[in-house]
């Protein structure tokens, strides 16, 4: 079967004071329909800027992103806006990623009428209603603001903002690295099973091995912009080869 997500020497450099920042280096991932690889490393290392890249958030200096056969840089208008709709993301902060002045049901709405699903707005409303039901939240918080929710209610927004649109990947960006212990598992069970029912791909980004043990079947570990080390995740952790793992395990 094709796969969903390649990459082709992915690279992303960065000019600072006159130097030349080298934040992405030839990255080459592969990602099948309805799995989990978790992209792990310390903060800075270019995780969440090749998150960016592979969602054409950020250009590229190099290289390319295949989705479904069809390298995402390339894409026209209106293919554009149907990667959008299948490649969706969930931020570290959802709350810094919604507007204080939207009520967070209206949000969802929007979503649905940019991509021109339902057909009309009451029609959207009712859509917004069941995905928001689907993660734990009731209707009647869809006419509240991003201010009134807890930081746990707020990643379950992000998360239907996300799904709202039925993708087929989902990156998620550090999703319950701000999270208590207890609502981390909370979100995480809700990730599995939303993958479950909706046949998500998820490319997992986190510093918190044990958190990606759990989600995930594949493991990536990126030191200074460049993949180190990939395989199954029970292997790379029982027995990591390459010296940076070997140190992110013991730590």
């Amino acid at each position: 079967m094709e796969k969903l997500l390649i990459t082709e020497d992915l690279s992303k450099n960065f000019v600072k004071g006159g130097k030349t920042i080298k934040a992405v280096e030839k990255v080459n991932l592969a990602l099948d329909y309805g799995q989990t690889i978790g992209l792990v490393g310390e903060s800075g290392c270019g995780k969440s800027t090749t998150g960016r890249l592979i969602l054409d958030l950020i250009t590229p200096s190099e290289g390319k992103v295949y989705f479904e056969g069809k390298n995402i840089y390339e894409l026209d208008k209106n293919e554009k806006l149907s990667f959008r709709r299948n490649a969706q993301i969930i931020f570290q902060d959802c709350f810094a990623s919604l507007s204080p002045r939207i009520k967070v049901g209206d949000a969802i709405v929007e979503v649905l009428s940019i991509h021109n699903i339902g057909k009309d707005k009451k029609d959207r409303t009712n859509i917004a209603k069941q995905v928001f039901e689907s993660v734990g939240l009731s209707e009647e918080q869809m006419s509240r603001y991003p201010h009134e929710f807890s930081g746990g209610q707020r990643q379950r927004i992000g998360i239907a903002r996300a799904m709202c649109l039925n993708p087929k990947m989902i990156i998620c960006d550090e999703p319950v690295s701000a999270l208590d212990v207890s609502v981390q598992a909370q979100i995480i069970n809700l990730m599995q099973k939303l993958q479950k029912d909706m046949g998500l791909t998820y490319l997992f980004i986190s510093h918190n091995l044990n958190v990606v043990r759990k989600l995930c079947r594949r493991v990536a570990v990126m030191q200074r912009g460049v993949l180190v080390e990939e395989g199954d995740i029970e292997t790379v952790f029982r027995h990591p080869q390459d010296p940076y793992t070997q140190r992110l395990v013991a730590a």
